[in-house]
């Protein structure tokens, strides 16, 4: 018998953060940019910029109260192809590694020659 339920992603520590950060925002060997799962105080999962990160911890570190930003580093990866995701942070687009996945090229092709055809 096997069990189909998928553990909990466990947020990283800060120690495990600054390790990553440290290393960069793209990967070695590849030059893939690296992005970076997120939870929020409510929750909702969402991608970060590596830079948004630093920003965010830094709020963090600096905050008085005990309230934070409630945000916490659950993994990072990088984002093959695509175009539409966007910073859960900054909400600016988010860089992949290859661009538009094919889905999204056979769209647009689509759209950009009826564009044309109506000329």
């Amino acid at each position: 018998m096997t069990n189909d339920v998928t553990p909990p992603l466990v947020p990283w520590t800060a120690a495990d953060v600054k390790r990553s950060l440290d290393g960069g925002a793209h990967t070695f060997p590849g030059g893939y940019p690296i992005l970076y799962l997120v939870r929020d105080a409510y929750r909702e999962e969402g991608i970060m910029h590596p830079k948004c990160v630093r920003e965010v911890l830094r709020e963090a570190a600096l905050d008085d109260d005990d309230s934070a930003s409630g945000w916490v580093v659950l993994g990072s990866f990088v984002l093959w192809e695509d175009t539409s995701s966007v910073c859960a942070h900054c909400e600016g687009e988010l860089e992949s590694a290859y661009g538009p996945s094919p889905v999204e090229d056979v769209e647009g092709a689509e759209e950009t020659s009826s564009k044309e055809d109506k000329r």
